[in-house]
């Protein structure tokens, strides 16, 4: 275990998330909010404290593996989640350091869940640091890290594909092209062009600069967080169709973007199946939850609208809110939580199970019951033209497997507090999926402040094992991770 290689890249990024604390700083000055900006700056110092450690215990050697990056993504996030917490808790902006531990954990997640009630009360330094977050979460920091830090010579292609391959979402390790910097350089470019786009386009439809750029990374890192508590309901059809395009652009994998772009392979993009999957499942469901609401709609324009945003909302983990669907039919709400569940495609900011591992799993069992039928046949499994190896297919069913026992678990911890059973389910499949349930419920944001500190605790661990896909914070806390 190679514990100073890992140290020097945990400073590394704290380092950065330091440097992201500089803007609302910035903010809190301008707007003479005294606590926050003391809260921020002795945020920064002591998130610049680690790089006194990484100079006086550097690394021996550049030895880094697919162990050391498990443990790296789940620590990284963890200690990124701890300092992104403090200017929360030193200004008093969220009482209970519990609390604001949850309401920073949720917007790096991109869960965007949260337990302030009047998120308008908080210091305008405070609202944006706690959506900035959310976009910094989106792609992952470790991704960001890798994509501008200097690497050794040694040590660049060695641990940069490990700690990749174990922050990247779904099943894939190509999903995000993790064998070199310079694509993870290009791919965090894509995003930050995307977010740029998101932005400029809202200017154009009238929104303020602050409420603009809040949207935006609520929108890229498919977090939820707006800077206003009734999520889109009073914004104009424009910024809702602007939104809708692009949380459904932002769910798709980053990869798509990197061969049409970068590598202009167009022949690759179009043959990817998890893509198709994914959008044909995005047109049926929006058709079918419009015919469900549109008697509750005069004009049919405006039912497909509410109808396809909402679609787009749930299937990429936004849950943002055009419409009050806690009015809608039980079957529309029904399918939206499904699309909750299987979330977008893997690679991207979304979260969920991931179109691709539904795939897998559905050609899986497809194979299983033809070879029952014709027990000496042997049947491939093919995804974009390349074989779907065992180990592949192991990992996915061992991923759902781990998906459903966790969420059985919290399901029934959480209970203890004497919510619905609705509620509880709600709740932790919300945190599991990194998707917010607040689009079902609107004005109720605060619905998390009634719980317990251990539901609490459950939630902010169901959110982590979420957005790392389960396996680096269990490995985590495996005894055989850490032996020699």
């Amino acid at each position: 275990m190679n514990l100073r290689m890992m140290l020097s890249i945990l400073a590394n990024i704290l380092g950065l998330a330091a440097l992201f604390m500089l803007p609302p700083l910035g903010i809190a000055l301008y707007g003479a909010e005294t606590e926050a900006a003391r809260a921020f700056a002795l945020t920064i110092c002591l998130m610049l404290l680690p790089q006194l450690l990484r100079f006086l215990f550097p690394p021996k050697n550049s030895r880094f593996y697919l162990r050391e990056g498990f443990i790296l993504a789940a620590l990284s996030w963890l200690t990124v989640s701890f300092f992104g917490c403090l200017p929360l808790y030193f200004s008093g902006a969220v009482p209970g350091f519990l609390n604001c531990f949850f309401e920073i954990s949720s917007s790096l997640t991109t869960t965007g869940a949260s337990i302030v009630a009047d998120v308008g009360a908080l210091p305008r330094s405070i609202l944006f640091w706690r959506n900035l977050s959310q976009w910094l979460g989106g792609m992952g920091m470790l991704a960001f890290m890798l994509a501008i830090v200097p690497m050794g010579r040694d040590a660049g292609t060695a641990y940069s594909m490990h700690i990749l391959q174990a922050e990247t979402t779904g099943p894939q390790g190509d999903k995000i092209v993790p064998k070199s910097k310079s694509a993870a350089l290009h791919i965090y470019g894509i995003y930050v062009l995307m977010t740029l786009t998101v932005f400029c386009l809202l200017l154009l439809g009238g929104m303020e600069p602050f409420g603009a750029l809040s949207l935006a990374f609520g929108t890229a890192g498919t977090g939820g967080l707006a800077a206003t508590q009734d999520s889109l309901l009073a914004q104009s059809s424009y910024t809702q169709i602007v939104v809708t395009v692009f949380m459904l652009l932002f769910s798709v994998s980053f990869s798509i973007y990197y061969y049409l772009f970068i590598r202009h392979s167009f022949r690759r993009a179009a043959l990817n199946q998890e893509l198709k999957l994914y959008l044909s499942l995005l047109a049926i469901s929006c058709l079918f939850v419009f015919l469900n609401v549109y008697p509750l709609y005069e004009n049919p324009l405006t039912a497909l609208k509410h109808a396809a945003f909402q679609v787009v909302s749930f299937a990429s983990g936004t849950t943002f809110a055009s419409a009050n669907t806690a009015l809608w039919p039980s079957f529309s709400l029904t399918l939206l939580l499904f699309l909750r569940c299987v979330g977008g495609c893997a690679g991207s900011t979304s979260g969920g199970l991931k179109v691709i591992r539904v795939l897998i799993l559905f050609k899986h069992v497809k194979n299983s019951m033809l070879k029952i039928l014709r027990p000496n046949t042997v049947r491939l499994m093919h995804i974009d033209e390349n074989i779907v190896d065992e180990k592949a297919i192991e990992q996915t069913l061992l991923f759902v497997v781990l998906y459903v026992m966790i969420a059985a678990i919290s399901m029934l911890l959480i209970s203890l507090d004497g919510f619905s059973t609705e509620h509880s389910q709600r709740v932790v499949l919300s945190a599991l999926n990194n998707a917010s349930p607040g689009a079902e419920n609107i004005g109720a944001a605060a619905d998390y402040s009634g719980f317990s500190a251990l539901s609490k605790l459950i939630l902010c661990a169901d959110m982590f094992l979420g957005r790392l896909e389960i396996f680096p914070l269990v490995m985590l806390f495996w005894p055989a991770m850490w032996k020699r």
